[in-house]
C-alpha cells in the first residue's frame, strides 16, 4: 500500500488486518526486541499515559508470581521443574513490567528478562498505515498476533468498528468518531 493511500473500510465491508494477508504484508514490521524496556516502549503504555494513570491512582494489577524474583541462571537449570517455573514466572513478570504504570518493582528482573528474550526470540508485529477510515457499517478486524497498529489518523464513522481479537496497542496522531 503506497504511503499516500488511505485504508478505507466501506459500508458492509469487513477487512482483516493481518501480517498473513498479502494485501497488508508490506505494512508490517517485525521487531525482535532485545530488552524489556524495548518491549515496554513498543507495546506498553507510553510514558505520558503511565504518568497520567499513576497520578489518578490507577495501577496495573500484577500477577502474584511476578513478585518472586527469578535468577537468570534458573532459566538454564538442569532441574526441569526449576527451569519450567523460571520460564513461566519470567514470562508473567515481563507482562507485568510491560503493562505496569510504574515498573520499578521488577527492575531486579532485568538479567532474567534479557536471557528470556534472547532465548525465546519473541517477534512483535507492528502494522504501519497512513490513515484509516472505517465507514458507517464497516468493520476492520485485527486478529490476535498484531501487537501494534500505527496510523497518522483513524476515523470511525457512525456504526463503523475496529475489533481487536487480541491485545493490540493502537497509536494514532488523531482518532475521530463521527
Amino acid at each position: 500500500m503506497p504511503e499516500t493511500q488511505v485504508l478505507r473500510v466501506e459500508r458492509g465491508e469487513q477487512i482483516v488486518l493481518s501480517p498473513d494477508s498479502p494485501r497488508f504484508q508490506d505494512n508490517y514490521h517485525h521487531i525482535r526486541p532485545r530488552s524489556a524496556a524495548e518491549v515496554r516502549e513498543i507495546i506498553g503504555l507510553s510514558v505520558e499515559a503511565a504518568q497520567a494513570l499513576h497520578e489518578r491512582g490507577a495501577y496495573y494489577q500484577r500477577t502474584a508470581r511476578s513478585s518472586k524474583p527469578v535468577a537468570a541462571e534458573d532459566l538454564d537449570s538442569r532441574d526441569d521443574n526449576v527451569r519450567a517455573r523460571a520460564w513461566t514466572n519470567t514470562g508473567n513478570a515481563l507482562k507485568d513490567y510491560v503493562y505496569a504504570t510504574d515498573p520499578q518493582f521488577l527492575e531486579q528482573m532485568e538479567p532474567a528478562f534479557a536471557k528470556y528474550l534472547g532465548y525465546s526470540q519473541i517477534v512483535l508485529k507492528v502494522a504501519v498505515l497512513p490513515d484509516i477510515v472505517v465507514a458507517d457499517g464497516g468493520i476492520m478486524l485485527i486478529p490476535e498476533g498484531t501487537d501494534v497498529v500505527r496510523a497518522n489518523s483513524i476515523t470511525i464513522q457512525g456504526t463503523g468498528k475496529i475489533v481487536c481479537l487480541g491485545s493490540t496497542k493502537i497509536e494514532a496522531n488523531t482518532i475521530v468518531g463521527t
